[in-house]
Formats: C-alpha cells, structure tokens, sequence
C-alpha cells in the first residue's frame, strides 16, 4: 500500500453544511475502503489548510479517483501528497548527515534534491535514480 498525505480545505459550500462534516468523513472512509485503501489519520487543523488526513491506496489511480470523489462533491478543495518513507529519495536524503557540513533551503525536483551546504553556502545536488544515490 502507498501512503498518501491529504492536505484540504472547505469551500464555501463546506463551510456553511460544516455540521454534516462527521457524516461525510464517515462516508469517505467507507468509500475510500471500498476501493481498497484506508484512512490512517485525520486531523481538523488550524492554519493553512483546516484539515489533514494520512490514507493508503493500492496505488496512484485508487487515490486520483477518490480525491476525484471528494473534489466533485464540491464541499472540500485539496492537495494530495505521495509520502514514502524508504524511496530512493528517502535514503539519499538520509545520506546527506554524512556528507560534511550541514543542508539547509533543500528544494526537491525530478531530478534529485538541491541543497545549499550552511558551510560554505554552494549548492549541493544530490541526483537520485533507480535507488542508487549518484
């Protein structure tokens, strides 16, 4: 299973039929395990987004019809985030606690992550691929 991060928002819509909201989150758990995922975590938030949920889908087009789900009943807008804690991305970043000095201001892409070294303020690009750090 692949762990995705919901970051969300009600619309006006949601807003004002805020008091229906345990009933929805009920039905997005059901559907959600309907489809073979499953709510790990849910939380009603304070600032940038009010809430934050933590699900598991077999995988990405499970997840995009879901989000899909949510986004048509017109009551949430949200951001959906693909979470890994062992990618290849996860262990080269792991790696950089052994490179000397430290990273700060990392900025991720499809090519790896670049980093600007506190030392001596050059940047620093990590390239990954196919679980190998390069």
């Amino acid at each position: 299973m692949t762990t995705y991060i919901m970051l969300m928002n009600w619309t006006e819509q949601g807003a004002k039929n805020v008091r229906d909201s345990p009933k929805r989150l009920d039905a997005a758990r059901k559907q959600l395990g309907e489809m073979g995922g499953s709510f790990k975590a849910f939380y009603l938030t304070m600032g940038e987004f009010d809430m934050v949920a933590v699900v598991e889908a077999p995988d990405d087009a499970v997840l995009a019809r879901f989000a899909l789900m949510l986004a048509a009943s017109g009551n949430l807008k949200l951001r959906t985030l693909k979470a890994s804690r062992n990618s290849p991305t996860a262990r080269s970043s792991r790696r950089l606690g052994e490179a000397p000095g430290w990273f700060f201001g990392s900025r991720w892409s499809h090519s790896g992550l670049t980093a600007l070294c506190r030392r001596t303020g050059r940047p620093a690009v990590i390239e990954c691929g196919e679980g190998r750090l390069r």
